[in-house]
Parts: structure tokens; sequence; C-alpha cells
């Protein structure tokens, strides 16, 4: 028996030492049972620490481990029971009193550890492999977790923790939430980023989805079972739970539990009329990867549009937002402390915001106006607020006293112009042919050809018609001198096809 081996191996990685040395505080114990009754069933080990009075409240003065005959089925499987049952001596002592050692709901922490520690300690650890199949298959509330909470601190390391200088300070916390903190103290954002997409197993992807080597380790890497290994120890591989997006799908969240992923499949169909998917993260962390040919690869969404039309997709009004094609891939959802949501909506293409200021850089009509007869020499061009996504409007309003000494004009509005963005060519037109319609622009002014992709012309008014842009311009007061529709509207031309 390897009692001394493992006691030695781990309390110098520790840097803890065992009260008294381990001769005097481990007493081992051969049953002649196969398996030894544990409160949570049946195991191969079981470990148990009284403290001065006897009882499992203060410090933890000797434990005695009993071994069952399972046990010595080979050279691998007893070196892993008796190194995970050695660490629950040093859980023991670590946790400074047998009432903390032993609180309710601590079960993860206890044997997640140890199940770590004897795959760190053991080659090709069989009890290793099975309890990472178990934290493969099922990605639910860490706290809820017994042994399958291997693969948490199997995480951690991989994050760039020492796990065994941790180890001390993480068992003298006091509750679930402070020991997870202590154990996480110091990773990156990446910690909780790629928490959730390593249940994916497909490295091909990234790092980022699979779990990455554990660093500070001996044997850990080796007993992480490959999702071929994890097939055949639990009978099935894990498949992520499937969502479907349609054009006629209302928004959805999708909700990841405190200390929980949820590694989801996403299959996208969506149609002309809503063909964007846009993906918020409202709380926690994820990561989106399309699989089928897409190109989208997210950490942290935020607004995010993604084309979800297998024909594509376009949005002239804002194309530096489109993040790629994505009709199916792969959403990992990570709670961490705080639980994790993340919002799916399909709709059309997200129009930003339009300014007018810039739009006519020859003819800005700062000019000084004329109205009545009169030269007016203070005049402002301002923006009018508007409600329409990729609209914009200005005025031209002229206030104070004529130049020549007329009568003062109260403030008046002479001219208004906007432009309006649409999410394609098709709704450019009916709208450009619905403004024809409402002015009668169409039948009492003049077509002008040469001017963008259609325009007409009248006394002081003009409509223009710009790919996915629609221009009009109503000057209420003669135009200033030297300035006419025409060149007002090529100047638009110009600025949009610049």
């Amino acid at each position: 028996m390897r009692i001394a081996h493992f006691e030695q191996e781990e309390g110098s990685l520790l840097g803890v030492v065992l009260p008294g040395g381990a001769a005097h505080f481990i007493k081992l114990v051969e049953s002649p049972l196969a398996k030894i009754p544990d409160p949570a069933g049946l195991a191969d080990g079981v470990t148990l620490c009284v403290d001065a009075h006897g009882r499992g409240v203060g410090k933890a003065v000797r434990c005695t481990i009993t071994i069952g005959t399972d046990a010595h089925a080979d050279a691998a499987t007893i070196a892993a029971v008796v190194a995970h049952e050695v660490f629950h001596v040093y859980q023991a002592v670590m946790s400074r009193t047998l009432a903390n050692f032993d609180r309710p709901g601590a079960t993860w922490l206890l044997e997640g550890s140890a199940a770590w520690v004897d795959s760190d300690l053991v080659s090709d650890d069989p009890y290793a492999r099975a309890f990472w199949s178990g934290y493969f298959t099922q990605p639910g509330p860490l706290f809820t977790r017994t042994y399958s909470a291997i693969g948490f601190f199997g995480h951690v390391a991989s994050n760039g923790v020492d796990l065994w200088k941790r180890f001390p300070a993480i068992f003298a916390t006091t509750s679930n939430a402070a020991a997870y903190a202590t154990a996480t103290l110091g990773t990156s954002d990446a910690f909780l980023q790629n928490e959730a997409s390593v249940f994916f197993r497909d490295p091909s992807l990234g790092s980022a989805w699979d779990q990455e080597d554990q660093r500070y380790t001996k044997f850990a890497n080796e007993n992480v079972p490959s999702p071929a290994q994890v097939a055949l120890s639990t009978g099935h591989p894990f498949v992520p739970k499937k969502i479907t997006i349609t054009a006629n799908s209302k928004p959805i969240t999708i909700a990841a539990a405190p200390y929980a992923d949820n590694p989801i499949k996403l299959d996208v169909h969506l149609g002309a009329a809503n063909p964007f998917l846009t993906v918020t993260v409202l709380s926690g962390h994820a990561r989106l990867r399309s699989t089928a040919g897409g190109s989208v690869n997210e950490v942290d969404p935020n607004g995010v549009m993604i084309c979800g039309q297998a024909s594509g997709c376009s949005c002239p009004g804002n194309p530096t937002q489109i993040h790629g094609m994505f009709t199916e891939g792969d959403l990992a959802i990570t709670g961490g402390p705080t639980g994790g949501s993340v919002r799916l909506s399909a709709g059309p293409c997200d129009l930003q915001p339009r300014s007018c200021v810039g739009l006519l850089p020859t003819t800005d009509f700062t000019e000084t106006p004329v109205i009545d007869g009169a030269d007016y020499s203070n005049g402002d061009l301002t923006e009018v607020p508007t409600a329409n996504p990729g609209q914009c409007q200005a005025q031209y309003i002229v206030t104070g006293s004529p130049a020549d000494g007329s009568p003062t004009l109260a403030t008046t509005e002479a001219g208004i112009y906007s432009i309006s963005t649409y999410p394609d060519a098709t709704a450019a037109q009916q709208a450009f042919q619905t403004l024809l319609d409402a002015t009668g622009w169409n039948t009492e002014d003049q077509p002008v050809a040469g001017i963008g992709d259609e325009a007409y012309v009248g006394d002081g008014e003009g409509a223009l018609l710009v790919s996915n842009d629609v221009f009009d311009v109503d000057w209420l007061n003669p135009m200033p001198a030297g300035v006419t529709v025409q060149q007002v509207l090529q100047d638009v031309v110009n600025t949009l096809t610049q």
C-alpha cells in the first residue's frame, strides 16, 4: 500500500504537514468488503476524520482510511483510490475544522478536487476518466456535482492556476461561493468565456472549443478522455440542446444558471424580410461560432448582427455591423457567479442613425438668404430629430433683421431636406414612389436624367433615388443665389457615391 508515498508527495506539493506526522495521523484499514458503505452509497475507499473529542467538529487529529477489495483490481486502481483518500485527509487539515470540512453542500469541492488530485498523480487513472466523462456529458450547476466537478478544477488549471498551491486557501474558505472565487482568483475573462465552449470538444474551431492543457500538473492531461472515450464510457456522445431560429421566430432569451454552463446548437433559417439574427449577451459570458461554412467567431457578442439567410445578406445602411454568415453553429453560455443569458432576435437590416451634416458640401445654404425680397444675414442649418432608423432631416432657420433695414421677420423656416436609407433597393424604390405620389412631384415637376437612379426637379424642390437612399428637398423661399436644385441633387449623389 502506497499511503506513505502519496502522503509525502501531496504534502510536498501542498506545502502542508500533517500534525504529528503521517504515521500518527493516518490509520489504514483493509476491509474484507468489496465496497465500503458511505453516506452517498458504496465506495472503493472511505475516509473518516475526528477531532480530539472523537467528533467531526473541531480540528482533525486523526483520520482512518478504509479500503475495499475492489480497489485492488490493478495497480492503477489502487493507486488512484489511495491518492484520492489521502487527499481527503489533507482537505480535513486545510479546512481548519471538521465542521467546515464536512459542511453541507460542499461535496463538489471535496470529491471534485480529490478526483482531480488522483488524476494528476496516477497515470492511466480509470476513475479520473470516468469522472471527466460525467463532467463532459452534464453541463449542470457546479455546486450539485460530486466527482464530476473534476472538470471545474481542470478548467481552472488550464487557465494558469497552480491548484496545488491554491488548495490551502480554497479549503480555508467557509462557503461554496468563496471557494469558487478563491479557486478562480487571478484568472482572466477567458476562464468564463471558454468554460461552456469546451463541452463541444471540437478543437478544429479553435482551442477555446475543447479542454486545453492543464498547467503545473503531472498526469492530469493524459487522464482527460477523448470524445470517443467519453462516448464509450457513458454509452452515448454528448449532444447539446438544439434551437432552431426561423423568420417567424419571436425573440428568445437563452439562459445559463449561476455556476452552470449551457452549450447550444443553433440552426438558423431566416428569410428576405428578416435576414439578420442579432445576438446580445445580457449577462455572463458567451461564445458564438458558425460551423457550416460560415465565418462567425465572436466572444461576448453585444448586438452583433449576423446573416442567417443561406443566399446571403446585404445592409447598405450599416455594412460594418454584419459579422458574417451563420446558418448553423455553436452558442456557449457560461453562467459564472451571476448566471448568463443571451438574446436572439431575427430582423431586417439594423440601420444606423444618419446625419445630414456634410451631406451637401458645396451647397450648404449658408449664403445670405433672401426672403420676401429682403436679404437676411442670420441663418442656421440645424438637424431635426427623427425616430426613423437610417433617416436624417435638416431645416434652414432664419432669424433677426434683414440687412437692408426692412421690417424684422419672425423666426421662420427657409427650407428643409431629408435623406432616408432603406435595407435594400426594392424598399428604397417603393419609398421613392410613395414620396412622388404624396407630393405630386412626378406630375408637377420634371424628371431629370443623369442624376442618380431617378430624379425629379421643380421650383425649389426635388426628389432623388440613389441605390438604397431617398433624398428630397423643399426650399420654401428662393434658393440662395447661384444654387439650383439640380446642383443640390448632384452634390448628394457625389457625397453618397464617393
